[in-house]
Order: structure tokens, then sequence, then C-alpha cells
């Protein structure tokens, strides 16, 4: 028989910054599984996890759990799976636009429609603002009678047209599965929500009667890192007083932040209208907090220090309030040849300009200077190898009629008998290459590599020249990058993962790095909401506390292009 979730039966573990809180909670799911498994043997799934993003499931699940597989995911997904995987709305934005044109939504981010920036990246005009708002308020469970007429114009607009086509979306997954589904899928005996303080109301309620049937619900993450108040999240249980002292733990430990960061970042944290003191305690290591005479809009200094830090084998993040004070940094890191990326976001192709996916420039070099011996164990190229860097260059003066098809065919073939058969591509030597190429222009590439194998002056650079003199115009720009890159760190630099980070504050939360160069500026909006007192200003007290915590050694403060917010973050 199910027994009831009261608040003494409500578990929560608070994980401040760098105190190994998924360390934590993968050690705790394994001692539960325990647990159950021995008194409730019959159970094949007696613990559910559940996070609000992918990203975070997927932190956890690669833990090495002794769960199922289904057993660990989003609470989206959870929900969806209980409610037989019904077909989705997101999927057919289009059709609405159509059948609805006083209500056109723009396209949704088909890559991760559970991330929570889902809904804030599709709404980014005036009309399809109200969406948005009609999603938060749903979030919050705010009663309909108070929404405002143009949202309430758009619900019957959008719900109609849902139970037309038997659709539901993604605010109706947590709906319909607090309203139609008493108890989690599989029946488990423990539920643990990561990140709770992300979930909005109406997903913690869904957690509420999920966690009555199961007889344990624990609750993770960290209040004051609530970041998704904006989409209606719910960090209030992490505070709220019916919940024992001894049904609550705080990891107080930090292995991250050191005494100095700790001090300006916990001086900052208690501007909260709501902060209660936290028994937190910084790593025993000084660490620095500096400041620096860079801007958003003139970044070089803070690229100086950067290369400096980077030079000594640190790590170094570049964070900002938002994305649209990245661009400067982005285009001098590109102008120096720095290799950077944003590990954390993959799917922005702009933090990200080296990813080696096959069609990317950074493969395509990597796949010229395969016959480089001095870079590595070199080797003859294999006919996919050919195709990725022929492929952008002009046939004119270099192919013979019809290579670049012919190129195309015999990679293709190669490939598939390596899927199919696990027959590995040979490598062609000169006389299979002359079939493709000019004889003049082959024999001048080969003897450039030649001539550098045998030291004979022969640069990477002449190398390179060779192969980028005949780019399409059409790639040259999207080449010019990496080629920077390779010029001052050769083929490294495009091989090893690089240690400089950029990206907006929001996706570097459970992030770190040695150096934190941070702009404290704000948009419109966040200056707006840093103006209002309550809920609105701490929304900005709690962002930058992330971006101040992400320091492991050094906190480097640049300087406010615009309007400022008093940031007393530097400790002399």
């Amino acid at each position: 028989m199910a027994t009831t979730t009261s608040p003494s039966q409500i578990y929560i573990i608070w994980g401040p910054p760098g105190t190994g809180k998924t360390t934590y909670l993968a050690g705790k799911t394994r001692d539960l599984v325990d647990w159950a498994r021995r008194w409730h043997p019959e159970s094949t799934h007696p613990v559910m996890l559940c996070s609000l993003t992918r990203a975070a499931a997927a932190e956890i699940a690669g833990r090495d759990l002794p769960l199922p597989r289904e057993c660990v995911g989003t609470l989206h997904s959870h929900a969806y799976r209980a409610l037989g995987r019904p077909p989705l709305a997101e999927a057919h934005i289009q059709d609405f636009n159509e059948a609805n044109p006083d209500h056109r939504l723009l396209l949704p981010n088909q890559d991760d429609a559970e991330n929570p920036e889902w809904d804030r990246l599709r709404y980014q005009d005036a009309r399809t603002q109200i969406a948005q708002e009609y999603h938060c308020l749903r979030a919050r469970q705010i009663d309909r009678r108070l929404w405002r007429a143009e949202v309430r114009q758009f619900a019957q607009a959008w719900e109609s047209w849902k139970n037309q086509n038997g659709y539901i979306d993604y605010t109706d997954m947590i709906e319909h599965a607090l309203r139609d589904v008493p108890t989690a899928p599989d029946h488990p005996h423990v539920i643990i929500a990561d990140e709770a303080q992300d979930l909005s109301a109406l997903e913690f309620a869904l957690l509420r009667r999920w966690g009555d049937a199961a007889g344990r619900l624990i609750i993770t993450g960290d209040p004051y890192q609530a970041l998704y108040v904006w989409r209606g999240s719910h960090p209030e249980i992490f505070l709220d007083p019916a919940i024992p002292a001894t049904r609550r733990r705080i990891l107080s430990q930090s292995y991250r932040v050191p005494r100095a960061v700790h001090a300006v970042s916990m001086r900052w944290i208690r501007q909260l209208s709501n902060y209660q003191t936290l028994d937190y305690h910084p790593r025993d290591a000084d660490g620095a907090v500096k400041t620096c005479g860079a801007t958003w809009k003139a970044p070089a200094q803070a690229i100086d220090l950067a290369e400096e830090y980077l030079a000594a084998g640190k790590s170094v993040m570049l964070a900002a309030s938002c994305s649209f004070f990245l661009p400067p940094t982005l285009a001098m890191l590109r102008q120096r040849g720095i290799p950077f990326a944003n590990p954390w976001r993959t799917k922005r192709g702009d933090w990200n300009p080296l990813v080696r996916r096959g069609t990317s420039m950074a493969h395509r070099i990597l796949a010229y200077l395969t016959l480089d011996q001095q870079e590595g164990q070199g080797r003859w190229w294999t006919a996919p190898e050919i195709h990725q860097w022929v492929d952008v260059l002009e046939a004119q003066g270099l192919l013979r009629r019809g290579a670049k098809a012919a190129i195309r065919q015999r990679a293709q073939q190669e490939l598939v008998a390596q899927t199919q058969e696990g027959t590995e591509p040979r490598p062609l030597f000169p006389d299979a290459l002359a079939e493709w190429f000019e004889d003049a222009p082959l024999w001048q590439m080969i003897d450039l590599f030649l001539d550098r194998n045998r030291r004979a002056g022969v640069s990477l650079l002449d190398v390179l020249d060779w192969w980028a003199g005949r780019l399409l115009g059409s790639k040259r720009t999207a080449a010019a990058y990496p080629l920077r890159v390779v010029e001052r760190y050769g083929t490294a630099g495009l091989k090893q993962e690089p240690r400089c980070y950029v990206g907006t504050i929001h996706s570097f939360k459970g992030a770190e790095a040695d150096v934190v160069i941070l702009y404290p500026d704000l948009s419109p909006a966040g200056m707006r909401a840093w103006n209002r007192v309550g809920e609105p200003r701490d929304s900005v007290i709690r962002l930058f506390y992330v971006g101040l915590t992400r320091a492991r050694e050094t906190l480097i403060i640049c300087r406010q292009a615009g309007a400022a917010i008093p940031c007393d973050w530097v400790s002399n």
C-alpha cells in the first residue's frame, strides 16, 4: 500500500557550488538501490532519478549507477513515457502557424526541446512572447482568470488546435501526468530530483504526487543557483520550514571555490531577499580576485590575460550574463587564432567553431595534414580523407574531369564497407591519385610534404598555403580561423580539446575553470530586474553568484561598458 510523503518524508540535499553534489548523489543513489532491493526484492525499478535537463540527467547516468536506463532521465521524459508517448505539438508548429496566422510562432529549436531555455529561445518577437507567457503561467499554476486577455486568446487558439489533432505540448506532459498518472513509471520506492531549484511549481506538484506514492522524495540542488524563475521555477521548497532539520543535509565543503572567491561570492549572495545563513566553506587555497580594464565592447586586455593563463597550462572561462555581450570576444579569439569552445553547449556552433565533425573545416584540414609525418604518425590518404579536403577546393587546374564525383563515390563505398563489414579504408599511393589529379599540382603538393618531412626548410604553413590557395571562394571565410589556429599551435590546436571556454553564465552552470574572466554587464531587461525589489533583483543576484563561483583559482572582473550595478567584488 502506498505511503504518503508528508514534509517529514521529503529529504533536502543542498549542494552549494563545487561541493560535489553529483558525486554525492551518485553514491546516495547506490545506497538507496541497495536499501530498496533489500526491503522490496520484487521491485525491478526501485529508484527513479530525474532532472530538468537532458545534460544534467546524462551526467548522473554517466556515473555507472545500478539502475535500468529508463530510471534516469528528465522529468518530462518520465512523464512522456507514463503517458504512452503521445504525439507532440511542438513537432508541428508550422501546421499551427498555417491554421492560425494571427498567432504565428517561431519554429522551435529541435535540438533539445527539454532544455530549460527552449521556450525563451523560441519566442523572440513581441507576438510570440505571448506564447512564452502562456507556458510560464501554466508552469506557475496561476489561475486562468488572472491571465491577460491576449494570453487567453492565444491559449484558446493553441489548445483548440491541439485538441483537434490529438497533440500535447511540453507543459501538457506535466499537467496530464499530474492529473492522470498517480504513480511514477515502474512504481519506484524512492524518487530523487536533481537540480530541483529550477523545477516549476507545476513540476514540483507532480513530484510531490509521485513522491506520495513512492514513500520517499529526495530533493537536491541549490536555491541560490536558481536561474530559471522566469520560466516558473520554484526554489522555495529548499527554504520550507515545515521540513525538519533531521531531513536536511547541506554539503558544506567546496572542492572548487578558494577563499578569496568564496568571500566575495558570499558577500554578494547575502543580498538575497530570502537569504538564510549557509554552512558553506571554501577549499584550502587562497585564490585571487582581480580587476581588468577590458569591457565586453573592447575585450583585448581580457584576451591578453586569457592567453597568459592558457600558456601557463590553465583553463580559462570568459563569461557574460547574456550572449549579446560575447560577439566582440568571439571575433577577437578568432582573429588571434586561439582555440575556444563551450563543451556544455555543443549545439551552439558560434561557441564551438572547431568541432571535429565530418564536414567541419577543422576536420578537413586535419584530413589534408594526414600526410604530414612531422606532426605525428603520418601516412598516405584514404579516399574518405581525400574527399574531405578536396571537396572544398577549386577543381580547375587541380582535378581531372569528373574527379570530384569519382572521389565522392569511392569514399562512400569505403565508408559503407567499413560500417557493414568492418573493412578499414586503404591508403591510396601516388599512382592511384594520378587517376583523379592533374600531374603538376599533385606532385607539387606531395613534394611539399616530402620536403617538410626531410627537414628541407619547408614549414607546415607552406604545406597549408598550397591547400588554402585553392579553396573555393565561398569557403575561405570558414577556413580562416582554423588555419590561424594551426599557424599558432600546429595540428595540436585542432586535435586537443580547447581550454578556453566562452559562453553565458547560464551555459556554465555546473562547470568550472581555473580562471574565470567575467563581464559584469546586464541587458536592458536585466537592469530593469535589478532596479526592482524582491524576486526580480534576486534573479540578478543569483545569476552573478553562479558566475563568480565557477572559478577554481582566479576570478577576474572586467569593467562595465554600460549601466552599472553595485558589484563590489574585488578584494585587495
